[in-house]
């Protein structure tokens, strides 16, 4: 997993009395909790992966129209907050965070925790905040993110659903701020608590296996809040008598339509823009799934799935212009579309699931030719953690950090990540060195039976392709590594590793498409913490 960018550089430091953490406006608004967390994970590069990855069923709740919700299925209503792997959250009671109650210790509170590099994610009464739609008009509780603040004018930079209800930021004062904190307290919220959420550098693994049960649960419209346990707050969602899911949520959403038409009244237009964005996400993961080899590349579920997004944005559209001039065959119009929506998707997604890759397999570009070759050339004992200007001239992963250029595209499949000492000043030979050399870390990627990756190299020339093995003192690392083809499924080369008590290099000559295979033949865990791509000379070659 690749960081983008050093956090660091990623905030602005306009002076010493102001200061703004990373935000960039997220593809998915549906809600606050995936706003907010998408908002500031988008710095990684596979942030926006890790929501798509789970982000895949959708839920409505049965019963009145009244409060018809249509919303993703993930389990708790923050479970995208409190399980996201990029960010590592502390939870205050809103008591507490207010403490003696005066705007002078709340603001100084807030800045102290933006200068740690943490964001304040917390419940306000939006009556207060003029950048609200409902400003000085209703009492009600919103989630709001806090990232900056600047002394100099006495404001924060805050984000949320402000004017016409759409996620964007702005500025707030601190009187504002404070008085529409304070008043939270007489309010029920969902976000019930005061959040710190610093951004954390995680390695993330694409589990394509949840994938695949989640279109299977949205097909077969199965509640998928199981597949998300402990659910800790939203109990309701684990009954099944009180919600519909997947493909049968178009029954809630075209009755309510119907009902619209018959009333004669406005639509509520959330629920609509949750589904477009919903077929949005499904758009994006069928994309990277494509682009990373997960989904052959032959069939024409991505054509389909845009085609979908489009008819979903249309009927929010329309149903905006019916709110406009209330004319009824809009709705009627809405109806026939939402239908035929539903067949369309129900094909589509079995189409998907009928094409997925057991096996990542990288899409070759058309008209690439390139030779496909492998061969083991060595060990080495002795260079153990410290990698530089040995290893990697040409691209690198060493999972905390990543540096490899468009020409070399890697997926790893069947691997889970693991790190056991964070990165610091202390030198063990065998920890892994940052790519500065001056600090270091024990990390790797695992595998209990077997794994595999997939490599294209889009030069026809070779790379020296190397693996680190770092071998704890109490484990032993043995099993095979084999090279194969990947477009022919030929076998190139293969070779046994033993390790123990040392880091260890496995190094080989690689050239154009190849699979590599790692099957484990030790009780021990297998494990790999690092990839190196070196440039090669001609009598190596």
């Amino acid at each position: 997993m690749r960081k983008i960018v050093d956090l660091m550089t990623q905030e602005t430091l306009t002076s010493k009395s102001s200061r703004e953490l990373y935000w960039r406006e997220p593809v998915i608004t549906a809600f606050p909790r995936y706003a907010n967390v998408l908002a500031i994970i988008q710095q990684f590069s596979d942030g926006e992966l890790w929501f798509l990855n789970y982000c895949i069923q959708l839920q409505i709740n049965r019963g009145s129209y009244t409060g018809m919700n249509l919303d993703f299925c993930v389990g708790d209503m923050l479970n995208t907050v409190y399980r996201c792997p990029f960010l590592s959250i502390e939870v205050l009671d809103i008591e507490e965070f207010i403490g003696d109650g005066n705007e002078r210790d709340l603001i100084e509170k807030v800045i102290h925790y933006i200068d740690q590099g943490k964001y304040v994610y917390l419940p306000v009464d939006w009556f207060y905040i003029p950048a609200y739609q409902m400003y000085e008009e209703q009492h009600d509780a919103h989630d709001i993110l806090v990232f900056g603040y600047d002394q100099e004018n006495r404001e924060l930079s805050v984000a949320d659903f402000f004017e016409n209800f759409k996620y964007q930021r702005a500025n707030c004062s601190y009187k504002e701020f404070f008085a529409a904190f304070k008043n939270v307290l007489r309010l029920p919220c969902i976000l019930d608590k005061v959040l710190l959420m610093k951004p954390c550098c995680r390695d993330i693994i694409f589990d394509l296996g949840i994938v695949r049960e989640l279109l299977r649960d949205y097909i077969g419209a199965k509640n998928s809040n199981r597949r998300f346990l402990p659910v800790y707050r939203c109990l309701d969602f684990l009954n099944d008598d009180l919600f519909e899911f997947g493909v049968d949520v178009y029954e809630k959403l075209t009755g309510y339509l119907h009902y619209i038409a018959e009333a004669k009244i406005l639509v509520q237009i959330r629920s609509y823009d949750i589904l477009y964005e919903h077929k949005l996400a499904l758009l994006r993961l069928s994309i990277y799934m494509r682009d990373y080899g997960y989904l052959r590349n032959d069939s024409d579920i991505i054509a389909k799935l845009e085609g979908i997004k489009k008819q979903c944005l249309l009927i929010r559209n329309i149903l905006l212009k019916y709110n406009i001039t209330m004319k009824v065959e809009l709705v009627e119009r809405c109806v026939r579309l939402l239908e035929d929506v539903r067949e369309k998707e129900t094909e589509a997604l079995q189409q998907w699931l009928e094409s997925m890759n057991e096996e990542p397999c990288l899409p070759k570009p058309e008209g690439q030719i390139v030779t496909s070759d492998a061969r083991y050339v060595g060990e080495d004992r002795s260079t153990m953690g410290n990698w530089n200007g040995a290893y990697g001239d040409a691209g690198f992963d060493i999972f905390e950090e990543r540096e490899i250029g468009e020409r070399i595209r890697i997926v790893y499949h069947g691997f889970i990540p693991k790190k056991w000492k964070e990165i610091s000043t202390y030198d063990d030979p065998v920890y892994v060195r940052t790519r500065d050399g001056k600090s270091s870390f024990a990390e790797c990627k695992f595998f209990e039976k077997k794994a595999c990756m997939d490599i294209m190299l889009l030069e026809d020339k070779p790379y020296m392709l190397s693996f680190y093995i770092l071998a704890w003192w109490e484990f032993n690392r043995d099993f095979s590594i084999q090279i194969l083809d990947s477009d022919s499924g030929r076998e190139l080369c293969e070779k046994r590793v033993i390790a123990s008590s040392e880091g260890l290099y496995v190094n080989f000559i690689v050239s154009g498409h190849v699979k590599i295979i790692f099957v484990n033949h030790s009780t021990d865990l297998g494990v790999l913490s690092g990839v190196f791509f070196s440039a090669v000379c001609d009598e190596e070659a």
